[in-house]
């Protein structure tokens, strides 16, 4: 806050204060877009791979997962709700969770694309396939979902990093720059069922 007295700030992380500009997509949206897409494609379990659960991010995929669960009427595993900030390790103990669990959910909605793909890739090296195994959607649509050919959810992040720089632009400038819209939008490749 002491560095907003230079000048203005802006961010393209999530940012609820007042001093700040944050251009950011509410996850809520994507993440039960995410979850409906499972759903409608046959999915009934479905285990969740979040972020740090104090992540503004995260918790609105929380509410979501929540009211989506409720609203389907389905069961909410809490073994299979994982909330930490997710390294590569931490990662092939989740797929060897998934490997040793004889209650294996039938997909797995993850907070980001490379946590998705280094699942889908220790899962592969054990002979399992997505989606005929277990479904699979991230969320980022990243340049590893399109070479991992992963379901994802994309929500705007170039635009995002945009409107960032377009709010300083605009503070900084008497001729003001149009932002560019922040869609939410299902990318559908080869890790759910067609």
């Amino acid at each position: 806050k002491n560095y907003s007295q230079y000048g203005p700030i802006s961010t393209w992380n999530r940012i609820e204060e007042e001093w700040i500009f944050s251009s950011y997509v509410d996850h809520y949206q994507g993440y039960k877009l995410a979850l409906n897409h499972l759903y409608e494609k046959g999915y009934k379990t479905i285990g969740h791979v979040l972020g740090i659960h104090r992540n503004l991010n995260t918790q609105a995929r929380i509410r979501a997962l929540n009211d989506f669960h409720q609203e389907k009427g389905l069961l909410l595993d809490e073994d299979w709700l994982i909330q930490n900030e997710i390294s590569n390790g931490e990662t092939i103990d989740i797929a060897k969770k998934w490997l040793n669990s004889l209650n294996k959910p039938d997909a797995l909605a993850f907070y980001s694309d490379q946590v998705a793909a280094q699942f889908l890739s220790a899962i592969q090296l054990e002979g399992y396939t997505s989606p005929e195994d277990v479904g699979i959607i991230g969320f980022d649509n990243s340049e590893i979902s399109e070479l991992m050919h992963l379901t994802t959810v994309d929500y705007s992040l170039a635009n995002q990093a945009y409107n960032s720089f377009v709010y300083l632009y605009n503070q900084l400038n008497d001729i003001p720059i149009s932002m560019k819209p922040l869609n939410v939008t299902l990318v559908q490749r080869n890790t759910t069922k067609n």
